[in-house]
């Protein structure tokens, strides 16, 4: 990828990361319970641990219809999916230092954050009793 569309590219992965949070803003004015009701480090706390039960300890959400709590993950799962992109995108290409070494593994965790909020979501909308 040339330099122009990285630029591109990261620009438009920065609009994506505004609109996710203009969602997050009108559905928290609307009182909606979405992931910025959640103490976030709890989330990614329960996400580290599936055995919890998705909303536990979540605050405002965890009476949540199942749709409302799939919402939330889904959204949070946007953020850090983005926030990767972004910092792949950020990196310069072909780096092999030991701190890019140590960047992938926080690239690779923040990954599969992404991916069991993903998880989360499904698991609200497939097992409503989870909660």
């Amino acid at each position: 990828m040339d330099a122009i569309d990285r630029q591109v590219t990261l620009d438009l992965i920065r609009a994506a990361a505004e609109a996710v949070e203009k969602v997050e803003a009108f559905l928290q004015a609307a009182q909606f319970a979405t992931t910025t009701a959640f103490d976030v480090g709890l989330a990614a706390e329960l996400m580290l641990d599936e055995r919890n039960h998705v909303g536990d300890g979540a605050g405002a959400g965890a009476q949540a219809n199942p749709e409302t709590i799939a919402l939330s993950y889904c959204l949070l799962s946007l953020r850090y999916t983005l926030d990767v992109s972004r910092l792949i995108l950020q990196r310069p290409l072909n780096a092999h230092s030991q701190e890019a070494v140590h960047q992938n593994r926080k690239l690779a965790d923040d990954a599969k954050m992404a991916g069991r909020a993903a998880y989360l979501s499904a698991l609200a909308l497939w097992d409503p009793t989870v909660h």
